[in-house]
């Protein structure tokens, strides 16, 4: 079944509100025919067949035409048109027969000009066209009367109530027409799902947004069924929680949806009442909370390791001061050295995880203040090669520096270039097992220059190696790293912040089980800047 738009379905349902009026009319029809005497009805069987005309249209358009399929078709207004004319010679049948021109019911020759304004708030045709029809009605009336000159006065009044009551009645169901479509508009574009519910089933108004969350084909149409909606777990989801939630004391809820090849998704729904003259119903606004929910993961999974990371450090202190307080004479020198080195190394861990934080925040903030100027990268990798040795030596890993003193040097803040290097050295070391290499080179593309840190560890996977460059980002497998260390997740992450603010990049390529190689990019520096550095030391 294609999809019925809303303003298509809420133009069926007047519809239906005009054959109400079609049915008021019949009765009094019949009324009319029963009770009227010689004066009022002149052709009393003009009046029966009236009344028998107009009951069958009623029939025919209230219970046995479906509006919506009609629309569905493209036959909508086709249909409309001719039960439009249809409706006009039936009042004009019943006018004729009860005086004709000077009949007290003339005025019911208007309703078909409401009616075809309702069908066809947008069709500028429509409204004029009935008018003619009317219009014809009278000029007949007319000529039986005595012709145009006896009654032109007359005539020409009822023509302008005529027209005053098509263009009032085309102006208001204008602007009607305008606030559905407005409303279905903005419906269409939201960026969360609407579902509008007519009583406890009935599809009033759903949008694609709708249709994507739950993984439907298409958009439901209007004047649907929960109960015809596609099978999938979308629907299942649907019916489970209007079911929980269609209630005046319900509360927003949370649900997870997965299965047939879709990923897992997590969705809010909403519900609010609505109420209509015939029946109430329900707005259903469906969010999409999956990265929200894993944004809040994340957060607390942080701030648990980073109290972790901090409560460490600070442990460690407490118990040496209070070592160092308590027994200070007690100790022997050789122990109370061995204390304060613990002590000192433990403030500098502290002092490097506050500092890291900072430098986070001042980069996110674009705060962070950088020296730019020429590095070599051959000096700065052997004064990091350096510092790194004994560390390596400690757990048996080869720390190679092979780096050509001939490349050029690049444009960089040479402590920042540093801090990325000891943040990339000391993942390497981090996860390489004992007997592992790690190798310190240079490398040069269009407008860069750079060195590479590649270790012989276990490697990344592929769907894992962008989540190591998030904030607190790390690997979900790490436990399966048994010569691993914990961490907070920060050290690449501000290594490829700080590669990015100096104009460069940090890139990974790794492969689960082939080690991984980090490479920090830095542009060269420009002839302009050369030059400069010359005359300077000239």
């Amino acid at each position: 079944m294609a999809a019925t738009s809303p303003a298509s379905y809420v133009g069926s349902a007047l519809v239906h509100q005009v054959d109400k009026v079609k049915i008021s009319l019949v009765f009094f029809f019949v009324g009319v025919l029963l009770t009227a005497n010689g004066t009022l009805v002149h052709e009393r069987p003009l009046i029966g067949f009236a009344v028998s005309f107009s009951a069958l249209l009623v029939i025919w358009s209230y219970y046995l035409l479906r509006w919506e399929e009609l629309q569905a078709q493209g036959q909508w207004q086709v249909v409309a048109t001719v039960f439009t004319v249809l409706d006009l010679g039936v009042i004009a049948v019943f006018v004729e027969a009860t005086g004709g021109f000077r009949s007290p019911f003339w005025a019911l020759l208007l309703l078909p000009l409401i009616f075809a304004a309702i069908y066809f708030s947008q069709a500028r045709l429509a409204v004029p066209l009935t008018a003619a029809l009317v219009t014809c009605v009278y000029l007949a009336e007319s000529n039986e009367m005595g012709g145009w000159r006896h009654n032109e006065w007359d005539l020409l009044g009822r023509l302008i109530v005529v027209a005053a009551v098509a263009w009032l009645s085309w102006l208001l169901s204008s602007v009607l027409y305008r606030e559905r479509q407005a409303h279905e508009v903005m419906a269409q574009h939201l960026a969360a799902g609407v579902l509008v519910l007519q009583g406890a089933d009935r599809v009033f108004l759903a949008n694609p947004e709708l249709a994507r969350l739950l993984s439907w084909p298409q958009t439901p149409a209007a004047g649907q069924s929960l109960l015809e909606l596609p099978a999938g777990p979308g629907t299942e989801l649907l019916r489970e929680v209007v079911g929980a939630i269609c209630r005046p004391e319900a509360r927003p809820v949370d649900r997870e949806m997965s299965g047939d090849g879709h990923p897992r998704r997590y969705l809010r729904f909403y519900a609010t009442p609505w109420s209509q003259a015939e029946a109430g119903g329900w707005v259903l606004t469906v969010e999409d909370v999956t990265e929200i929910r894993a944004v809040t993961s994340t957060k607390e999974k942080s701030l648990s390791l980073l109290s972790h990371e901090l409560r460490s450090p600070l442990t460690s202190m407490r118990g040496l001061a209070r070592t160092l307080a308590g027994k200070a004479g007690e100790l022997t020198p050789e122990e109370r050295r061995h204390a304060t080195r613990c002590l000192e190394a433990e403030s500098d861990r502290l002092s490097r995880l506050v500092n890291t934080l900072l430098d986070v925040s001042h980069l996110e903030q674009g705060k962070a203040e950088l020296c730019l100027q020429a590095v070599s990268l051959a000096e700065i990798s052997a004064r990091i090669r350096e510092l790194y040795t004994a560390r390596a030596c400690e757990k048996r890993i080869s720390l190679l520096s092979e780096v050509p003193l001939d490349l050029p040097p690049v444009r960089a803040d040479a402590d920042r270039l540093e801090q990325i290097l000891v943040a990339l050295l000391d993942n390497a070391l981090k996860y390489t097992p004992r007997g592992g290499t790690i190798r310190l080179q240079g490398c040069r593309q269009e407008g860069h220059a750079g060195l590479i840190v590649s270790d012989t560890g276990r490697g990344i996977p592929e769907a894992a190696q962008e989540m190591v460059f998030e904030r607190f980002g790390r690997v979900p497998s790490e436990r399966e790293y048994p010569f691993g260390e914990p961490g907070l997740g920060l050290g690449l992450y501000l290594a490829r912040l700080l590669a990015r603010e100096q104009g460069g990049d940090l890139l990974l390529d790794s492969t689960l089980g082939g080690g991984s190689s980090f490479t920090v990019l830095l542009p060269l520096r420009r002839p302009a800047e050369r030059r400069a550095d010359t005359a300077a030391i000239a």
